[in-house]
């Protein structure tokens, strides 16, 4: 099967336990388009679960992607409102400058590594704040021109 022409939407699964694990809540999907991945969660000052992700909603071909926050909307429910925490879009399908492989003409230097330098916390004054990296940035070394990681970091209430 080529990779390529396949079709995803993976979503983030949660469950949660309020017995320090004894027991855990059947698990949840947050059902978004297309695919969201790596999530890093943290409960708010009013006991709301925050969970920040990579996340391919915002593309219809779901190729590039931002950071989203996913807020539970009452504590203990599992269900989920979000909202776009970054500025720009990434673009891993190509043209990437450090890490990169091409199987695919399509998708010349596609990126190899997306980074998984990325959290939430929880800040006392009841928002989260995020960190992220992500291949906005354009740099150049020995001719070769590419996108680049770098990190980012964005407040929330």
């Amino acid at each position: 099967m080529d990779p390529y022409a396949a079709t995803t939407n993976s979503d983030i699964i949660v469950s949660q336990s309020f017995d320090r694990g004894r027991t855990w809540s059947a698990p949840a999907a947050l059902t978004l388009e297309n695919d969201q991945f790596m999530p890093w969660g943290a409960y708010d000052s009013a006991g709301l679960l925050r969970i920040g992700l990579f996340d391919r909603q915002y593309d219809a071909a779901n190729h590039l992607y931002g950071y989203s926050l996913a807020t539970e909307t009452g504590a203990g429910t599992l269900a989920f409102t979000t909202s776009e925490l970054t500025t720009a879009l990434s673009d891993p399908t190509r043209d990437n400058r450090w890490f990169t492989a091409t199987v695919n003409p399509a998708f010349p230097r596609a990126t190899a590594f997306l980074g998984d330098y990325s959290n939430i916390a929880a800040v006392p004054s009841g928002g989260v704040v995020a960190y992220w990296t992500d291949l906005r940035e354009q740099a150049c070394f020995l001719g070769t021109c590419g996108h680049s990681q770098d990190a980012f970091f964005a407040a929330a209430p």
